[in-house]
């Protein structure tokens, strides 16, 4: 059949440049060549007969074989119209429909995306011009922050977690069962078999371990410094909780609370309302050492045997006694088969395990991931699914080449220190030939979870400048007002920065730490 109508042919061209725009923004690679091939295919073709332009467009267009059910959708919902009106159909309209839809978690557009112009005839030279393949949206919402989404992202994410299939990493019991595997001689039925063969073993039968799943305990932090994850990861342990066998879930932030049966709800939206309407201690204060302590004696021993798997989620800000979290910690990980840590706040680049809290936690775990947007949680589920295979951190600290001796510890200890110093020395040596004034702050003593460590420095000038930092931006402020008063009266002074759980979050000091600052005077 040849296309003889100039007019109909033109508005045919213009659908499927949108129909391929429309494919390419759903994660299928479409490139303008395909969009050719086809206008030169249907030439051969009845266009009024459906299902061979579907199946010609499917053969053309579509190069992976998981996208044929989704090409079947957009096809169905892009030409959706009779077949005798579809030479002269105008379907920029469906594509602008789609792209304003938060209801398709398939075809959902950005809402700044640009709009179609029906009269405009440079949309293909728009789509020659991206070359390849445009931006796939699920894969920007897979690399998103959770705590930068918008609410209709929130919803595409939701759905997208719904899907995942989690699977456990297997164990070898001691239990055998039979098998092809020539590894444990199975006696008995070598005999039972040997009678049909008048009493001689002519083959025998072998048996090996059973495979058993392994059983994984959940502990989530819900304190205030959690908050914009936690709704949303709640969301992401019901689906493992729903999807695996042997699952428990707890909670914590000043206190322990166990969820796994609210979990258990077969309506989601129900089930993670019951589990907050428990949860005493939601947004407060963090004490991680406590509730690790009461976890270990009081739930470890029911739920850590047949070699568990223990993952914390929690961003390591603590309130509490960072000995005692050191010890539990420990404890916890001699008592499960793998200890991961998952971290939201790891997913930036910036990110520094400058806390003592995480500093206290990082020598006991096994692993150490982040767990801040959707590719994260991918990647869990990735590893969980493969423990066995996967070499953990401290497999390769006991490792010979990771193993150091006490005296190389102390010099790195001593080394960090001067480290530390060097990051002002710069400064320091151009105000001493400006011959400024200069104010030295030092953290001397830190108690809980001080965001910075031992020997952090922070330099004032007479002329206001600042390097260095004392406690990543919490008392600063309050540091530099100590060191205008020090420069005018020439005393040095210690000076103690520390706030109650009660008031951390209208201060801003959302550790709860406590650190002493010693202020002194530089003679040059």
């Amino acid at each position: 059949m040849v296309l003889k109508d100039r007019n109909n042919r033109g508005h045919l061209i213009r659908n499927m440049v949108l129909f391929a725009r429309l494919l390419r923004r759903s994660g299928v690679d479409v490139i303008s060549a395909n969009v050719i091939d086809l206008l030169q295919a249907i030439q051969y073709l009845d266009i009024r007969c459906r299902q061979d332009f579907k199946n010609a467009a499917r053969t053309i267009l579509v190069k992976k074989h998981q996208h044929n059910s989704l090409f079947d959708e957009l096809f169905d919902l892009f030409w959706t119209i009779d077949r005798s009106e579809l030479l002269s159909a105008d379907l920029g309209s469906i594509l602008q429909k789609f792209q304003n839809s938060e209801e398709s978690s398939v075809i959902s557009m950005d809402q700044q995306d640009e709009e179609i112009d029906p009269g405009e005839d440079s949309e293909l030279e728009n789509i020659e011009r991206s070359k390849i393949l445009t931006y796939s949206y699920k894969e920007v919402l897979r690399n998103k922050d959770f705590s930068e989404l918008t609410p209709s992202e929130l919803v595409q994410i939701k759905r997208l977690m719904e899907q995942m299939d989690w699977k456990l990493a297997q164990r070898l019991t001691r239990r055998r069962i039979a098998g092809s595997a020539k590894i444990y001689l199975d006696l008995r039925r070598t005999l039972r078999d040997s009678l049909r063969q008048g009493g001689y073993p002519v083959s025998l039968r072998w048996r090996r371990k059973k495979l058993k799943r392994r059983p994984l305990v959940v502990l989530c932090d819900i304190s205030g410094s959690m908050e914009s994850y936690t709704r949303l990861l709640l969301r992401f342990i019901y689906v493992v909780s729903n999807g695996l066998d042997k699952v428990e879930v707890f909670t914590f932030g000043t206190r322990l609370t166990r969820v796994t049966h609210h979990l258990r709800h077969r309506h989601i939206d129900r089930a993670l309302n019951e589990t907050t309407r428990s949860i005493k201690d939601w947004a407060g204060g963090t004490r991680i050492g406590e509730t690790l302590k009461t976890f270990n004696y009081v739930s470890a021993r029911r739920f850590l045997s047949q070699g568990a798997i223990a993952l914390i989620i929690s961003d390591g800000w603590d309130c509490g006694d960072i000995s005692l979290l050191e010890k539990e910690i420990a404890r916890l990980q001699r008592s499960c088969q793998r200890l991961i840590w998952l971290n939201p706040l790891l997913g930036s680049p910036r990110y520094e395990p400058l806390t003592r809290g995480i500093q206290a936690i990082l020598p006991h775990v096994d692993d150490f991931l982040p767990v801040h947007n959707l590719a994260s949680i991918e990647y869990l589920g990735f590893l969980l699914e493969n423990i066995g295979q996967q070499k953990s951190l401290r497999e390769q600290r006991n490792s010979k080449m990771f193993k150091q001796s006490k005296a190389c510890q102390s010099r790195q200890e001593i080394g960090s220190i001067i480290l530390r110093m060097r990051e002002i020395l710069v400064d320091l040596e151009k105000w001493r030939a400006e011959k400024k004034k200069v104010v030295l702050a030092t953290v001397v003593k830190a108690y809980g979870s001080a965001p910075r460590p031992l020997g952090a420095k922070m330099a004032i000038s007479s002329t206001g400048d600042i390097t260095g930092s004392v406690s990543g931006g919490c008392v600063e402020g309050a540091v530099v007002e100590e060191a205008l008063e020090v420069m005018k009266s020439g005393e040095s002074k210690l000076v103690k920065y520390g706030i109650t759980d009660e008031r951390a979050w209208s201060v801003g000091l959302s550790c709860g730490g406590e650190i002493e600052v010693f202020v002194e005077l530089l003679h040059w």
